[in-house]
């Protein structure tokens, strides 16, 4: 007799295995076929339970069934349910009972038999026993748990969650098992917490978690009161979402920034309903302010740059960072411009935000602008640069370099600014010179030089000077598109070339035409004077230039003089009669510069320059200016102590010093006061 108990495998035995075999063969498992018993012998007998009996009969005549056999209904990790099987043929023969480790077991109401007490992965066999012919017999019933295998697949993910979809899982009952994931980090198993499948969705909802990080997942099943973690194909990693950008379709950023400082007034945090973190702080340049603090200013910073803005939340042991936009800060402001451009000569426009556009608290957040140079000299002025020497024609590029200071003396930042232009053509003409007197000559040339260039001038010789005589030279002044010049020592009986010429500062000539002239015929000529228009004005000083140009008699004296308004200058007109008698500022040179100091704030002036020739005084054009107001500039922040500033008499002339008798006295905050002085 052979007995077999292999289950489920056509291929435990080869094609014909049984070929010749004579004998009984008892098969207590199942098998996909029988090709095996081919050639089997005829007179031989082949036992299989019930339900096998058709296929074995395909090879073999005489096939019987066990009176009695279990089938596998249902087999998980952890439950076993089955049939027993009866052979209506075999009617001599009973049940008995069935037993399963040691214990008998009874049927269920649907008659099947369960046992939901097993192990995963485990061998068990359950015996059926039957009785036949007065003898009692058993035929065993084996078979293996499999594991608790279910796949994992990530649903969703937000901020601080994340939805995990149980998949295969056709061997667990949700009546049965609990089952879910523990989530922690890699080195930590576990760390994060336990988390429970929803049977009905098949879904695990892992929350409580941070935004952007892996969590190590690992699935477990509980199986009769014991957990089991599955096996490590099963464990995997899932990340929650990122932040979304703070600043974004959700939230709104409320700041404001400086040249050295940045005011967050407060903005909202990225919610996706699902991340609470326990704190945020805004950190930028080292300082740490809670967002539930804001608003707060930040100061230390540089000018046009990055602020480094570190919003860090902290949720329990986790700490992260939310996505920032980026913010500058403050620039200078700077901007270079034309104002104007001729042949030889540019005047730029200067512009730039500093601590002087600013009042109060702003104030002390921004930079102080306290130098500027032009490729790389120093300027006087601020608000404008004049570039002379220039070749008519020409590409030039000039670089502004705005040097600031911090509000605390101790930081210093620079920034440049290039501006290309090109030089328009020049126009220089001579014409014929006017003689004041004997061997003497007043050259001029009408052009479109700005009388600011100190490149113009005039050659002369000899009408029949050979070419190889250089001539003489001698520089000139511009006014209002004439330049002119004064030559003394030519020889009355001699005729004399004479043309003008621009020398740039790069040494290039550029010349007019030659006009010839007679230097003994002379006429008497007025010494010629002009008053140039003011540029320079501040509220205490104002820069004034002039032209002279000496006629037919020496100058004994040349300068400006200078008055307030008299019908204008509110805070001195009620103690002014007339016109104040003008205070004078002497000065020297064909173009003679002075300035004029002491001047009352927001207060209006005339000013024009004279010439002394032969006791004789002649004026130039009458110029007027206004100061301004210094709080108009500067935006007092703080009430200044009130001091005076200034002293007159009672014709109007204005002093340093009090002076011995009745003062008008003016003071910082604008009023005025009569006082005498006796000393």
């Amino acid at each position: 007799m052979f007995i077999s108990r292999n289950v489920g495998f056509s291929n435990t035995y080869g094609n014909a295995a049984f070929k010749g075999f004579k004998g009984n063969i008892i098969f207590e498992g199942t098998y996909s076929d029988y090709k095996f018993l081919e050639g089997i012998d005829n007179s031989s007998t082949v036992t299989v339970i019930g339900s096998e009996k058709s296929k074995a009969a395909e090879y073999c005549s005489k096939v019987k069934s066990f009176p009695y056999w279990g089938e596998l209904v249902e087999v998980g990790p952890g439950h076993v349910i089955f049939e027993v099987k009866h052979d209506e043929t075999a009617s001599s023969a009973r049940l008995e009972k069935v037993i399963f480790e040691g214990k008998e077991l009874m049927p269920d109401t649907d008659g099947k038999y369960s046992v939901y007490t097993l192990v995963p992965w485990t061998e068990y066999q359950i015996s059926i026993c039957y009785s036949e012919n007065g003898s009692t017999k058993i035929l065993p019933l084996e078979f293996r748990t499999p594991y608790a295998l279910f796949g994992l697949m990530e649903a969703d993910a937000y901020m601080g969650k994340i939805e995990i979809e149980i998949t295969n899982n056709s061997l667990l009952k949700p009546d049965i098992y609990e089952y879910g994931v523990y989530v922690g980090s890699s080195s930590q198993r576990g760390s994060y917490g336990k988390f429970i499948a929803d049977k009905e969705r098949n879904i695990c909802v892992v929350s409580n978690l941070v935004p952007d990080k892996s969590y190590f997942v690992e699935p477990y099943v509980s199986i009769n009161g014991v957990e089991y973690l599955l096996p490590g194909d099963n464990k995997q990693y899932f990340s929650t979402a990122r932040s979304p950008q703070i600043g974004g379709s959700t939230s709104v950023i409320n700041l404001k920034t400086w040249h050295s400082a940045v005011e967050v007034r407060g903005f909202g945090l990225p919610d996706d309903g699902t991340f609470y973190p326990d704190e945020v702080i805004v950190r930028i340049n080292g300082e740490d302010v809670k967002h539930s603090d804001l608003p707060h200013t930040w100061t230390g910073l540089t000018p046009d740059s990055k602020i480094y803005f570190h919003i860090i939340w902290k949720k329990g042991e986790d700490e992260g960072e939310f996505s920032f936009p980026e913010f500058k800060t403050q620039g200078l402001g700077i901007s270079v411009s034309s104002k104007e451009s001729g042949p030889t000569s540019a005047v730029l426009s200067l512009r730039y935000s500093d601590s002087g556009k600013f009042s109060g608290k702003e104030k002390d957040y921004m930079y102080t602008v306290n130098k500027i140079t032009c490729n790389g000299v120093p300027l006087e002025r601020f608000d404008c640069v004049e570039l002379t020497g220039l070749d008519p024609k020409s590409d030039n590029t000039a670089v502004i370099r705005f040097e600031a200071v911090s509000p605390d003396g101790k930081k210093t930042f620079s920034a440049d600014k290039s501006y290309s232009f090109k030089t328009q053509a020049l126009e220089l003409r001579t014409e014929n010179p006017r003689v004041p007197s004997l061997g003497s000559a007043i050259a001029s040339a009408t052009t479109n030089i700005s009388d600011r260039e100190t490149g113009v001038g005039f050659q002369w010789k000899k009408y029949d000077a050979p070419a190889a005589v250089a001539p003489g030279e001698g520089y000139a002044a511009v006014y209002d598109g004439s330049a002119e010049g004064y030559i003394r020592n030519l020889q009355p009986d001699h005729y004399y070339n004479l043309r003008a010429f621009y020398k740039s500062a790069a040494g290039k000539y550029h010349y007019s035409e030659w006009v010839t002239f007679d230097p003994s015929d002379f006429s008497y000529f007025e010494p010629i004077v002009h008053t140039y228009p003011i540029d320079n004005i501040t509220a205490t000083y104002s820069d004034v230039r002039g032209y002279v140009m000496q006629g037919s008699d020496d100058i004994s004296e040349q300068g400006f003089e200078y008055w307030p308004e008299a019908d204008d200058t509110r805070r001195l007109r009620e103690y002014v009669a007339s016109r104040p008698d003008a205070q004078v500022v002497f000065a020297t040179g064909q173009v003679m510069t002075a300035r004029l100091e002491n001047l009352l704030p927001g207060s209006e002036y005339q000013v024009r320059s004279f010439v002394v020739a032969d006791g004789v005084t002649y004026y130039g054009e009458t110029q007027r200016f206004a100061t301004p107001e210094i709080s108009g500039l500067y935006g007092i922040a703080e009430e200044a102590p009130v001091v005076p500033v200034a002293y007159y008499d009672t014709t109007g002339r204005r002093y340093a010093a009090p002076q011995r008798g009745l003062n008008i006295v003016v003071y910082s905050d604008g009023t005025v006061e009569k006082k005498i002085f006796r000393h």
